[in-house]
């Protein structure tokens, strides 16, 4: 099987041009904006039923000047279901020298929920 990974520069809480995919991968991405649960939707635009969306961010509830808007495990488990994803869970949790932990997030995009 072939695995065909494409990569979209621009700002992805806008319209983008790419079709619609298997999976999203958002590493350190989401901290920087303030209206997750509406970047998720949109995103959620461009994914293929059942794609997984793997979110990895900061365990944090509290910011600084390079991760201005952080958003804990728990948070992001809430975003992703309000947003219309499913089986959102923590799949792992890695420590960091800058802020403690990171966590990997992953969930399934089901349209029709």
């Amino acid at each position: 099987e072939t695995i065909r990974i494409e990569t979209a520069c621009g700002d992805f809480t806008k319209p983008l041009p790419i079709p619609t995919v298997d999976g999203m991968l958002l590493i350190n991405s989401l901290h920087y904006v303030r209206r997750k649960e509406r970047t998720l939707k949109h995103l959620s635009t461009y994914l293929k039923p059942n794609a997984t969306v793997i979110v990895i961010e900061y365990n944090a509830l509290r910011g600084n000047f390079a991760v201005p808007f952080p958003f804990n495990d728990r948070r992001c488990l809430s975003l992703l279901d309000v947003a219309g994803f499913s089986d959102a869970r923590i799949a792992k949790r890695v420590p960091s020298s800058f802020m403690n932990e990171f966590y990997v997030a992953t969930a399934r995009w089901q349209p029709e929920r």
